[in-house]
């Protein structure tokens, strides 16, 4: 692989590392709505039915306020 390929694509287990992550910034930014017009969904450009499987397959949770 080139450094220019490397540059431009992240590998499969770098984008695992990334999701937890990034779908938490997603639900925090949307003051953890999931679906509708202000829902991380739009942002994150998935179906809510894969977003809800994967936070819980994530065990990424709500905080308790």
């Amino acid at each position: 692989m080139t450094r220019d390929a490397r540059a431009i694509a992240l590998f499969a287990r770098e984008l695992e590392e990334f999701e937890p992550s990034n779908i938490l910034r997603a639900l925090e930014s949307c003051i953890w709505r999931i679906s509708g017009q202000d829902g991380a969904v739009r942002l994150l450009g998935i179906p809510p039915t894969t977003l809800s499987p994967r936070t819980k397959a994530l065990r990424i949770q709500r905080p308790v306020a």
